[in-house]
């Protein structure tokens, strides 16, 4: 059963939501929570998520034929199909990119033209020898370079992912992005003690 998609999720039970959810379990995979992630069961998990939603708002906004918007489609699609970014490994402090930027005179050390992101240049170490400065354009590049090609098995997963992101009412509340921001908490909260109930405390 799903809920038409102009109304709200309405709570079922302690435990239970339309469309999917169940407290203690992964909102994007239904895979065990734990009282560290109590939403998402990894970070992979968070990401497509956040995609889901993003893609889905654009749809909705007729803004993804829009070349910087459809380039972030590909990216993140691209991301989540070779198994996400580190982004917490990868978080470079305000203080370290205002010195990599210095250093590197706000110039991309690849082509020349004037820097505006910070790259890793090798796994995500934060150590300045690691880190260069890029032009947006330069540091896409890379980036894409990096995805390898889809397996039959990415191929199916993007067919999996398309099919939530195309859906009309959302197959999970975390695919949901007019509600989420709005739920999301009160979520966590339901999660936390259904997961402090059961006992499992990783």
């Amino acid at each position: 059963m799903q809920l038409a998609s102009t109304n709200l999720p309405r709570e079922l039970s302690p435990g239970g939501w339309l469309p999917t959810f169940e407290a203690g379990r992964c909102a994007n995979c239904d895979a065990a929570a734990t009282i560290a992630s109590p939403l998402y069961c990894s970070e992979l998990c968070l990401q497509t998520a956040k995609m889901i939603r993003y893609i889905r708002n654009k749809i909705a906004e007729g803004r993804t034929e829009e070349p910087d918007v459809s380039e972030a489609i590909e990216m993140k699609m691209a991301s989540v199909l070779g198994g996400g970014y580190p982004a917490k490994a990868r978080q470079v402090s305000a203080q370290l990119r205002r010195a990599i930027m210095e250093r590197d005179s706000t110039t991309c050390r690849l082509c020349g033209a004037p820097a505006t992101e910070i790259d890793h240049i090798a796994g995500s170490s934060n150590l300045p020898g690691n880190l260069r400065a890029l032009c947006k354009p330069c540091n896409m590049k890379l980036a894409q370079a990096k995805f390898e090609p889809t397996d039959a098995a990415g191929q199916q997963r993007a067919a999996d992912l398309w099919r939530r992101i195309d859906a009309e009412t959302p197959e999970r509340l975390c695919d949901d992005e007019k509600n989420w921001n709005s739920l999301w908490r009160k979520l966590k909260n339901q999660a936390l003690n259904a997961i402090t109930s059961s006992g499992v405390q990783t």
